[in-house]
């Protein structure tokens, strides 16, 4: 039995001509959506970009509070800074890495050493349109493996390290029990910069509680490098919270932002700080063992390493020493003293400049044993530059 055969009238074909016309109209809708949906979304990336220039992630060195809790960040300062070194055409740049002395801690970041060291740079350059620029690119407990991996990570960049001005303490070459680790904050980034240099050293990393991560967590890491970074809506997550975090503070409750990092009044009107210098973890740090001067000292080792990147260029290592009078009992020690011999005759043979600031700066401009006040940032500022144009 055949089945009858339904006409099709011009009605129905009215209605499936609307229903193709209706769902072509529909897609067309979702596509202009779609695309007006991509279009504001890179609006907001390139506005995000646009709007965080070094100027707003940087001033006159790298926030620490972006920096502890999220170690990452600065890929985001040093990328900002590669731009802004590409607008301007820059050339002519020195810059500072270091621990908590180059830093500046406790002051704020218009008081510390970078902001002093552009004082006298223009002092120097009167009436020039654009003298050296300085970057300040230190973080408190950076150790030397940290600074290493920093002028890795400025080559990536093409960033150039030819002036280049570095703390050290004389407590970084004590021996190590184990800690603490010869790469503080940046144990993957060297990881990634320079395999070998990482293996020499993977097993004091270890030991100080250093660990490789599951093949999941290596994957994340490498879409968080490689893949997230380069969306400016995730790689200034940090920036942006931490800037709607102020602007709440400051309209709600009044209160203006500070990078202050503690108490900024001089040593000798702080309680307690003799009794502080007699607890083990600092007392450690003048220990008078006689040095171990090889690479099996692993200071030694990754300073070797940083000579060895920064042969040729123009680099001045300087110890910045202790506040004399608050630790004379520990400084005055023949051990000590000789370990401080043995540290200018190993910087003597290296292809750097070496200046030991022990004693050049008045004990009444230090905060601690070893940070400074104000004025004694500005004095550290003016004895580096000084040794500089040397």
């Amino acid at each position: 039995m055949s089945i009858p055969q339904i006409p099709i009238t011009k009605d129905k074909v009215a209605v499936q001509a609307r229903i193709k016309l209706s769902k072509a109209r529909t897609a067309r809708k979702s596509l202009i959506s779609g695309v007006y949906i991509v279009v504001f979304f890179l609006l907001v990336q390139w506005g995000i970009s646009s709007w965080y220039s070094l100027d707003r992630l940087y001033h006159y060195r790298m926030d620490y509070n972006m920096f502890k809790d999220n170690p990452r960040n600065v890929d985001v300062v040093l990328d900002a800074m590669a731009a802004k070194i590409k607008k301007n055409k820059l050339t002519d740049y020195i810059i500072i890495l270091g621990d908590s002395v180059t830093f500046s801690t406790p002051v704020r970041s218009g008081d510390s050493l970078s902001y002093f060291l552009e004082q006298e740079i223009k002092q120097s350059y009167p009436g020039a349109a654009a003298p050296p620029a300085v970057f300040n690119l230190s973080i408190p407990a950076m150790q030397s493996g940290d600074l290493y991996t920093l002028l890795l990570k400025l080559d990536e960049r093409n960033i150039s390290t030819d002036k280049v001005i570095m703390d050290v303490r004389y407590s970084s070459f004590v021996a190590r029990t184990p800690d603490p680790p010869i790469v503080f904050w940046l144990k993957n980034d060297l990881k990634n910069a320079n395999p070998a240099t990482f293996g020499d050293i993977e097993s004091q990393l270890k030991q100080n509680g250093y660990k490789a991560g599951t093949a999941w967590d290596r994957f994340t890491d490498f879409l968080a490098r490689s893949v997230w970074s380069h969306i400016p809506m995730y790689a200034y997550r940090d920036f942006i919270h931490r800037d709607l975090l102020a602007s709440y503070n400051k309209i709600v409750k009044g209160i203006e932002p500070d990078d202050v990092l503690g108490d900024t009044r001089p040593w000798y009107e702080k309680e307690g700080l003799a009794e502080m210098l007699k607890k083990p973890e600092y007392m450690s740090g003048f220990i008078d063992k006689p040095f171990d001067m090889t690479e099996k000292n692993l200071n030694v080792y990754m300073m070797n390493r940083i000579f060895e990147h920064q042969k040729g260029k123009h680099t001045l290592v300087f110890m910045s020493g202790t506040n004399e009078e608050l630790s004379k009992e520990f400084i005055q020690t023949p051990g000590y003293r000789d370990n401080l011999k043995r540290l200018d005759a190993y910087f003597a043979d290296k292809p750097v400049d070496y200046v030991n600031l022990q004693g050049a700066i008045s004990t009444k401009l230090f905060s601690d044993h070893t940070h400074y006040i104000k004025e004694g940032y500005q004095m550290l500022a003016h004895l580096l530059w000084s040794n500089w144009k040397q």
